[in-house]
C-alpha cells in the first residue's frame, strides 16, 4: 500500500500490515495487477482480480488490511474514487473498528460479513502470572517432557539483512516437519509464499523490525517464529514445529518464552495476527474482531459481483 505521510489509521491493529514494503512483496510475490488511488492524505493500491479490486494482502495472506489515510476527511475523498471506478471492491479482513466500514456504506451498497478475530494478549505485568492455573501447570509438564529429551534453549534474532535468508532457510525447515509439510502447505512447498516472506523479511530487516526466533531441544531445532516489532508489539507472521517432538509442545515452549521476551523488552502486545482458534484461547480471550466487507456500484458490473459473491456465499454455506 502507498505510504501515506502521518498515517494514523488503525497502525496498532495493523502491525506489519501498515510496513511500506507489505504490499509491494505481495504484488511481487503473487504477481498482482494493480490499480493505484490516491487523493490529498489517503491512498490505495489494490489488486484487480476477476474484475474487481481487492485489498492486497488478506485474499493472499489472510492477514488484516486497511486503506491508508491520514483522516476521516481524506478517506472518505479516497472512497469516492473507489466509488467513481466503477468496479465491486473486496476489503476480505478489516478491522471491524476500522471508519473505512462507514464511509464505504456512505457511498455504496454494502455487504459486511465476519472474518474472525485476532486474538491478542496486553502485556500488563509478567505474562507467565496472566495465565490460568492449568496453563502454567500444563506448560511446566511440557517443560519437564522436554527436558527429558536434552536441554531446552531459545534463540531470539534481530537479523541484518545479510541474515534473512539463512534464518528464513532454517525457520522454512522446521515448518515443513508439522503437519503442514505432510499436507503440502508449508512454505518450502510454497513458492508464492514463501517469495512473499523473504521479500518483506529482507526489508523488515533493513527497518530493524523482524524477529526470528528458535527453540531447540539438546542440539535438534524444535519450533521457530517469524515476528515483527512495531508499533510496541510483537507481531507472530508464522509459526512452526517439528511434529516428531509434539509430546514436549515445543510451539508452546517457544510462545512462552517469546512472550517473555515481549515483556522485558518493554512492549505492550503480544498479537496472534491469525484467526481465533482454541489453541490460542489457552493464551488469551482478547481478540480484534475482523470484516470481510464488499461493496457494489450501482452499475452493470456491481450487479455482475453481487450475484456471484451472492453464490459463492450461499454455495460456501450449504457446504458447512
Amino acid at each position: 500500500m502507498s505510504a501515506v505521510a502521518d498515517r494514523t489509521n488503525a497502525s496498532t491493529e495493523l502491525g506489519p500490515a501498515a510496513h511500506p514494503a507489505w504490499a509491494p512483496a505481495c504484488i511481487e510475490a503473487f504477481e498482482l495487477g494493480t490499480r493505484s488511488f490516491a487523493v490529498d492524505g489517503a491512498s490505495a493500491e489494490l489488486a484487480l482480480v476477476g474484475g474487481r479490486l481487492e485489498l492486497i494482502g488478506p485474499a493472499q495472506l489472510f492477514e488484516p488490511g486497511d486503506l491508508a489515510y491520514r483522516d476521516t476527511t481524506a478517506l472518505s475523498e479516497l472512497v469516492g474514487c473507489l466509488r467513481d471506478a466503477g468496479r465491486a471492491l473486496a476489503l476480505h479482513r478489516v478491522p471491524s473498528s476500522s471508519p473505512t466500514i462507514a464511509a464505504l456504506r456512505e457511498r455504496l451498497p454494502v455487504v459486511q460479513r465476519d472474518a474472525g478475530a485476532c486474538p491478542v494478549i496486553h502485556i500488563d505485568g509478567d505474562p507467565e502470572a496472566a495465565l490460568s492455573s492449568r496453563r502454567r501447570s500444563d506448560l511446566r509438564r511440557a517443560q519437564r517432557r522436554a527436558d527429558a529429551h536434552g536441554a531446552v534453549s531459545v534463540e531470539v534474532h534481530v537479523p541484518g539483512v545479510e541474515d534473512v535468508d539463512e534464518l528464513l532457510d532454517a525457520a522454512f525447515a522446521i515448518e515443513a516437519q508439522s503437519w503442514k509439510g505432510a499436507a503440502g502447505t508449508a512454505l518450502l512447498h510454497d513458492e508464492r509464499r514463501a517469495r512473499f516472506y523473504r521479500l518483506l523479511g529482507r526489508s523488515l530487516a533493513a527497518a530493524g523490525e523482524l524477529r526470528i526466533a528458535f527453540l531447540s531441544i539438546g542440539d535438534r531445532p524444535a519450533a521457530m517464529q517469524i515476528a515483527v516489532e512495531r508499533d510496541g508489539a510483537l507481531w507472530l507472521l508464522k509459526i512452526g514445529y517439528d511434529e516428531r517432538l509434539a509430546a514436549a509442545s515445543p510451539g508452546q515452549l517457544l510462545m512462552l518464552a517469546t512472550l517473555r521476551w515481549a515483556y522485558e523488552h518493554d512492549l505492550q502486545r503480544y498479537e496472534f495476527l491469525g484467526a481465533s482458534a482454541p489453541w490460542t484461547q489457552t493464551w488469551t480471550h482478547d481478540e480484534r474482531p475482523c470484516s470481510a466487507v464488499f461493496a457494489y456500484p450501482l452499475n452493470h458490473r456491481g450487479a455482475v459481483a453481487f450475484a456471484r459473491d451472492a453464490r459463492r456465499h450461499l454455495s460456501g454455506r450449504a457446504e458447512r
